[in-house]
């Protein structure tokens, strides 16, 4: 998830060895950040978490990248805390929704929310099927519908874009290999009354995509989101890049490849063009860090 949160809010590539969130504040102080650019539009932004806020020190993420109100399990009674990670995802959308609807936002906002049910160990108050990770997925879905649905009849849902994205997928499913790339896959939905016509996208692009495809939609500047494409352009290139413990893969059109760094072989390839491409991508992810 830390890894997931920086792709996803920073448009900052995850690394094969080290999570970027866990690094020295004065690192982390350097990434760009969605919040910080909307923040400086005039936008109110809010983090709601319903769990520690402290591990993997998300806070001081969230803090550097310029959150202005941070919600966590210190904001949830005792009797609201009854998962391995805080508050069940029925207590934390329910905990948002009557924030809409007490009218507490103001006209422009920028509200990320993470929900933690459907994480190991999947134990939730909800039983609908026999695979405990499937089921937890429903849950936390039934309770993401239950929003949505007390969200429409806001004033808010007029002009609001809600943007869906998992932090990261999972290998429990199909008993996919970490370098299989269909374990990483995961779909983006947006929705709202912001939304005027039904369109698929279904150009390859990855979390870190998101900071340049949204901040190009409001006409606000991200050329500091160096990593970040607007999968609205039509002359952004299509790939996307995923890791794992000490490896990487990367999918274009034409192909992917994957490559173990422990080995230092290549696990997979289509094209031996493609690794290179891969490649040169994590040296200059790592060169980029090291100047921040």
């Amino acid at each position: 998830t830390d890894r997931g949160v920086v792709c996803t809010l920073s448009g900052f590539p995850s690394y094969p060895d080290v999570s970027v969130m866990k690094l020295t504040d004065s690192k982390i102080a350097g990434l760009p950040s969605i919040a910080r650019s909307l923040s400086r539009e005039g936008y109110d932004t809010e983090f709601i978490y319903g769990g520690d806020i402290n591990f993997t020190n998300m806070n001081s993420f969230l803090v550097m990248s310029e959150y202005e109100k941070i919600i966590c399990d210190a904001n949830f009674t005792k009797d609201q805390k009854q998962s391995k990670w805080g508050a069940y995802d029925h207590v934390l959308f329910d905990f948002l929704a009557k924030d809409f609807e007490n009218g507490n936002f103001g006209d422009r906002f920028f509200c990320t929310v993470l929900s933690s049910s459907s994480h190991e160990p999947f134990e939730v108050p909800y039983k609908h099927h026999e695979d405990k990770y499937l089921n937890s997925v429903m849950y936390s879905d039934s309770c993401l519908g239950s929003f949505l649905d007390r969200f429409r009849q806001t004033k808010y849902w007029d002009n609001t874009l809600i943007i869906i994205l998992p932090d990261h997928s999972t290998g429990l499913v199909g008993n996919l290999a970490n370098s299989d790339s269909l374990r990483y896959r995961i779909p983006m939905v947006w929705c709202g009354g912001a939304v005027k016509r039904h369109q698929v996208v279904d150009k390859i692009s990855s979390q870190i995509d998101l900071s340049a495809t949204l901040l190009g939609q409001l006409g606000i500047k991200h050329d500091d989101f160096m990593f970040s494409k607007d999968v609205f352009d039509n002359n952004s290139p299509e790939f996307a890049i995923f890791a794992f413990n000490n490896g990487f893969g990367i999918i274009e059109k034409e192909g992917y490849a994957s490559y173990d760094y422990d080995s230092q072989t290549e696990i997979t390839s289509t094209d031996a063009e493609i690794l290179k491409r891969g490649k040169s991508f994590i040296q200059t992810v790592y060169r980029d860090f090291e100047r921040r």
